[in-house]
C-alpha cells in the first residue's frame, strides 16, 4: 500500500507540474506554429494526474464510480490529443533541426556581412529612419556629407538637427519639410536637390535625394529610407562654368565699352582737330600776305603756338589710349638720329627766340643711324625739347648733345630750369605725373609727353632716363638707341646739301601741281585753298564726293588732297574712283589718326595721311616731294 501510495503521489505530482510548465512555455512562445497542441497535451496529462489521485483515494475509500468518471474524462482528453498529434506529425517533421538552423544562421550572418559591406562602401549616402525620424541606419558616405568623423554618430533626429538648406544655400529646410519627414508622411521624393552644411563641412556639399516610405504587407508605414547622391563636384563645375560665362560676358561688355570709348575718343579727336585746321591755315596765310610788325606779329605767333599746343594735347590723349592697349605700331626704317633731333629742334626756333634761350648743340656722335620710326622719334625729341623750353626760365640755357657708347647713340637734352624734386623723379615718366609740377610751376599740359615718349623708346628697345640735382637745378633727359651702319646713299650725301633744301625757282616752276582739294568743312576749304594758291599751286575745291568726281571728270589733276569723312562717301572711295580713270597722287586729311586709319589711307593709294590740324611746314614739304616726283617723270 505504501508502494502504491508513494508511486501514485509522485506520478500525480509530475502530471500536475508538466501542464503548468507547458502553459508557461506556450505563453512565452506565442509565435510557435502549433502551440495549441501543447494546450491539448497539458489537459490530457492533467487528467492522467487526476486518475492517480483517485488511485490513492480508493486505497481507503472505494469510490470506484468517481474513479471511473475521472478515467472517462482522461479517455476523452487522450483520444482527440492522439488524433491531433498524429495529424501534426508531418508538420513537426518539417521543423528544421539544429544543424539546419545553425547553417541558416551562418548564411544569415554572411548575408548580413555582405549587406554591411555594400552599405559601407556605397558612394551614395544611405539613411534609414523610424516613424519618429530617429536614425536607425547610416553609412560612411552620409557621415562624410554631414561633416562627421568616422566614429561620430548621425544626429538622433536628422531632419531637425542636420543643416539641410534649400538651393539658395541660405534658407534652412524646416524639419517637417525634410526629405525623410515627407517620406514618413507617405510622399515619394525623386532627386530633390538640397544643400548640406553641418559639422566640419563648412564649405557645404550638394546632394540629390531620393526617399521612400518603409511599408509592410498591410501598407503600414514603419519609417523611411533615403539615398543621398553627392553632386558637389558637378554643381561646382557648373558654378565655375557660369562664372566663366559671366566673366566672358563682362569681358565682352568691357571690350565693347573700350571699343566705344576708343571710337568716342577718335571722333572727339576728329571734331576737336577739324576746326583747328582753317585757323592754322589762316594764320599762315596772314603771315604770307601781310607784313606784321611789333605786337601784331607776336599775337599771330601766340595764336599759332596755342593752336599747335592744343593739337599736341589731342594727339597725346589718343596716343596714350593706343599705348595703354598695346597698339602702338611702328613704321620701321633707317633713321638719321641727328636729322630727327635737328628737325624737332627747328620747330621751336621761334619760341626759343621769344624766351631768349641760349641753345648749345653738339651732335658729335660718329654713328648716328638707327632702325626706327622716323615720325615717332621726332615725336619723342619734340616732347623732350618742348619740356626743356617750357621749364627753363627766360634767358636760360639748353644743351643738346650726342655721343656713342657701346654700339649705341646717346642723345642728352639738358636745361638749367626748375628741375625735379627727388620724390617726383622716380615717377616722372608716369602718365599725368608731370601735371602737378606743371600746374605748380604755372605751366599747362596734361603730363603725357614723357609717358608717351618712354612707351615709344621702349617699343624701339631703347632706354630713356631723366635726372635732376633737385629743385631749380635743371633737368637732363637721356635717350639711348642701338645704332646701325651708315647707309651707302647716306655716305654719298654726307657733306652735300641738307635734306630740307627747297628746290630752286626753276625746279619749283617746273614742278607745279594742279590740286583737287576736297573737305566738307567749309572754313577748311576756304582757308587751305587760299593758302595753297598763295604758295603757287592751282587749286580746285569741292565739299562732297559728287562735286569732286565732277571736277575730276572735267579736268585732269596731279594731286588729290581730301578729307576722309565726307557727307556722301569717304575720301578712300573718292581716291579709288579717280585713280580708276587717271593717275593721281594723294594726300589724306583727317582728324582720325590711329594706326589703322593710316594703313587704310596707304592701302587705297594716298602718299601721306596728314592729321588735322595740318602742319603747314609738313604739308609744304610733302607737296614739294610729290612735285619733284612728278617733275622727274616728265
Amino acid at each position: 500500500m505504501r508502494l502504491h501510495l508513494i508511486s501514485d503521489f509522485l506520478i500525480a505530482a509530475a502530471y500536475f507540474v508538466i501542464p503548468i510548465a507547458l502553459l508557461l512555455f506556450v505563453r512565452k512562445r506565442r509565435d510557435l506554429p502549433f502551440n495549441w497542441m501543447f494546450v491539448c497535451f497539458g489537459v490530457f496529462i492533467l487528467a492522467c494526474g487526476m486518475t492517480h489521485v483517485m488511485e490513492i483515494i480508493t486505497l481507503w475509500k472505494p469510490y470506484y464510480w468517481i474513479s471511473g468518471i475521472v478515467k472517462a474524462i482522461t479517455a476523452l482528453a487522450s483520444v482527440p490529443t492522439a488524433i491531433l498529434l498524429i495529424r501534426l506529425i508531418p508538420s513537426a517533421i518539417n521543423v528544421p533541426g539544429p544543424a539546419v538552423l545553425r547553417a541558416a544562421n551562418e548564411a544569415l550572418i554572411e548575408q548580413t556581412k555582405l549587406l554591411n559591406l555594400i552599405v559601407t562602401n556605397m558612394g551614395d549616402g544611405l539613411l534609414v529612419v523610424d516613424r519618429d525620424g530617429a536614425a536607425l541606419l547610416s553609412n560612411p558616405a552620409l557621415r562624410r556629407m554631414l561633416g562627421l568623423r568616422e566614429n561620430e554618430n548621425v544626429p538622433q533626429n536628422i531632419a531637425r538637427d542636420c543643416g539641410f538648406y534649400h538651393a539658395d544655400k541660405v534658407t534652412r529646410i524646416a524639419p517637417n519639410e525634410a526629405p525623410t519627414s515627407r517620406a514618413v508622411a507617405g510622399e515619394h521624393i525623386d532627386e530633390d536637390e538640397i544643400f548640406i552644411r553641418h559639422g566640419a563641412n563648412l564649405e557645404g556639399s550638394w546632394a540629390r535625394v531620393t526617399t521612400r516610405a518603409l511599408r509592410d504587407e498591410q501598407r503600414t508605414i514603419h519609417g523611411a529610407v533615403a539615398v543621398f547622391h553627392d553632386i558637389t563636384a558637378h554643381k561646382r563645375a557648373l558654378e565655375q562654368q557660369q562664372n566663366l560665362l559671366r566673366e566672358r560676358e563682362a569681358r565682352a561688355e568691357a571690350e565693347a565699352a573700350n571699343r566705344a570709348k576708343d571710337r568716342f575718343l577718335a571722333v572727339l579727336g576728329h571734331e576737336l582737330r577739324t576746326p583747328l585746321t582753317p585757323v592754322l591755315a589762316g594764320v599762315e596765310l596772314l603771315e604770307q600776305k601781310i607784313n606784321f610788325n611789333g605786337e601784331f606779329k607776336g599775337t599771330i605767333e601766340i595764336i599759332r603756338r596755342n593752336i599747335e599746343l592744343e593739337a599736341r594735347l589731342i594727339d597725346d590723349i589718343l596716343d596714350l589710349t593706343a599705348i595703354a592697349k598695346g597698339k602702338i605700331n611702328l613704321d620701321i626704317g633707317t633713321v638719321d638720329i641727328h636729322s630727327a633731333v635737328q628737325c624737332a629742334f627747328d620747330i621751336f626756333k621761334t619760341e626759343i627766340a621769344h624766351k631768349k634761350l641760349r641753345v648749345h648743340t653738339n651732335l658729335a656722335a660718329a654713328e648716328h643711324y638707327a632702325r626706327a620710326d622716323d615720325s615717332r622719334l621726332m615725336q619723342v625729341f619734340w616732347n623732350v625739347i618742348k619740356n626743356a623750353i617750357k621749364f627753363t626760365p627766360e634767358g636760360g640755357a639748353i644743351h643738346i648733345d650726342s655721343v656713342n657708347d657701346g654700339g649705341k647713340v646717346i642723345v642728352r637734352v639738358s636745361d638749367n630750369g626748375i628741375g625735379i624734386e627727388p620724390d617726383l623723379l622716380p615717377r616722372i615718366f608716369d602718365s599725368f605725373e608731370q601735371g602737378v609740377r606743371r600746374v605748380q610751376a604755372g605751366h599747362g599740359g596734361l603730363g603725357l609727353g614723357l609717358a608717351i615718349s618712354r612707351a615709344i623708346i621702349d617699343a624701339h628697345h631703347g632706354e630713356v632716363e631723366a635726372t635732376s640735382p633737385g629743385k631749380n637745378r635743371g633737368t637732363m633727359v637721356t635717350i639711348s638707341l642701338a645704332t646701325i651702319a651708315m647707309p651707302f646713299d647716306a655716305k654719298e650725301e654726307e657733306g652735300k646739301r641738307p635734306p630740307s633744301v627747297v628746290p630752286s625757282t626753276g625746279q619749283a616752276e617746273k614742278a607745279q601741281l594742279r590740286i583737287l582739294l576736297v573737305d566738307d568743312h567749309t572754313d577748311t576749304v576756304i582757308t587751305l585753298g587760299a593758302l595753297l594758291r598763295n604758295l603757287g599751286y592751282e587749286v580746285a575745291c569741292a565739299e562732297t564726293v559728287k562735286q569732286a568726281l565732277q571736277l575730276a571728270k572735267e579736268s585732269k589733276f596731279d594731286l588729290l588732297v581730301s578729307d576722309i569723312g565726307l557727307p556722301d562717301g569717304s575720301g578712300h572711295d573718292l581716291m579709288r574712283q579717280i585713280r580708276a580713270k587717271q593717275a593721281i597722287a594723294g594726300i589724306a586729311l583727317s582728324g582720325f589718326g590711329m594706326e589703322d586709319d593710316l594703313e587704310k589711307s596707304r592701302a587705297v593709294g594716298f602718299t601721306e595721311h596728314l592729321i588735322k590740324p595740318i602742319n603747314v611746314d609738313r604739308l609744304q614739304s610733302t607737296l614739294r616731294e610729290i612735285a619733284q616726283k612728278q617733275a622727274s617723270l616728265v
